[in-house]
Formats: structure tokens, C-alpha cells, sequence
């Protein structure tokens, strides 16, 4: 294989590896997005969730402390 040849062949994998890095990336990102907009919405759920019982608190009895629970 001459020098010149397998330069080209080297160029031509690095293009390939170029490639799928940039798929791979791509791909993590939409997945970075993905997982993003699943914690804003657990978030959501979260602070409604608190919402609501911050609302029952006061309704609910009072808990004795150091007696058995």
C-alpha cells in the first residue's frame, strides 16, 4: 500500500468516526432534552403535591412527640 493510499484510507475513516460522533452527540442531546423535561415535570407534580398538603395540614391532628407513634 503505498503512502499516499493509506493516508486517503485514514482521512476517509476519521470522515466515518466524524460522522457517528456527531450522531452520538446529537443523540445525547436529544436525549439531555428528553430527561429535562421529564424533571420539570416530576417538579411539577412535586410542588403540587406539597401544595396540597401544606392545604390538609392544618386539618390533620397534631402528632405528640416522644409519645408511641
Amino acid at each position: 500500500m503505498t503512502q499516499r493510499h493509506e493516508v486517503e484510507s485514514r482521512l476517509a475513516l476519521y470522515e466515518d468516526l466524524a460522522g457517528i460522533f456527531g450522531a452520538m452527540r446529537s443523540f445525547a442531546l436529544a436525549e439531555l432534552h428528553r430527561v429535562l423535561r421529564r424533571e420539570e415535570a416530576q417538579q411539577a407534580v412535586l410542588a403540587a403535591m406539597q401544595a396540597a398538603l401544606g392545604d390538609l395540614a392544618a386539618a390533620l391532628p397534631a402528632v405528640a412527640s416522644g409519645a408511641d407513634v
